[in-house]
């Protein structure tokens, strides 16, 4: 397979000098392929698992925290009945 590698116009003959761009064009692709599967991809990984963590933290909150909400309303409007009752009387005297 003849490889015809051209550079500012002008052919490259020497057997050497194709070797070597051919080279070096294998190496740089490995290096952008290498990159892309050992750093781009797992830092997409990790932006993934964040964010499904980060919506089942909130998932959890929210399930935990509406019921103690309206709970904690619940009692202590029970608790403080008492209270209000008592102000409602001084006022009727």
């Amino acid at each position: 397979m003849a490889a015809h590698i051209v550079i500012n116009g002008r052919e490259v003959t020497n057997p050497l000098a194709k070797a070597a761009i051919g080279t070096g064009v294998v190496l740089f692709s490995g290096l952008i392929a290498a990159a892309v599967i050992f750093i781009v991809l797992p830092l997409a990984g990790i932006v993934v698992t964040l964010s499904i963590g980060l919506v089942g933290v909130v998932l959890v909150a929210l399930g935990v925290g509406i019921p103690i909400l309206l709970l904690g309303g619940t009692i202590l409007g029970a608790l403080l009945t008492p209270f209000t009752v008592l102000k409602e009387r001084k006022k009727l005297r």
